[in-house]
């Protein structure tokens, strides 16, 4: 059966509304990963864990592993942004 405008702009909508619900779970996963980051990097400088060797480095590792998840969270934000930003352009 052939394609019709009206499959190919449910199909469109359909991708759109997938990223933009991909978008808004990353920007609420960055969110809540900066405050995370925030309050490990407290942490860090709190005396009772500065004083610690072992709590320093484990809370250390903690602000690293959270630096890295979110490094790899906004590339993803960047792709999945492009790709709004496309498909948006598509729909005019």
């Amino acid at each position: 059966f052939p394609v019709t405008i009206g499959t190919i702009n449910k199909e469109h909508k359909k991708e759109l509304q997938k990223q933009q619900r991909i978008f808004q779970q990353l920007e609420a996963k960055i969110a809540q990963l900066q405050k995370d980051q925030a309050t490990t990097q407290e942490s860090l400088a709190h005396p009772d864990v500065y004083a610690n060797r072992e709590k320093f480095q484990e809370t250390e590792k903690k602000y690293q592993n959270i630096t890295a998840e979110l490094n790899l969270l906004h590339k993803e934000y960047e792709v999945v942004f492009e790709k709004l930003m496309e498909l948006e352009a598509g729909s005019e």
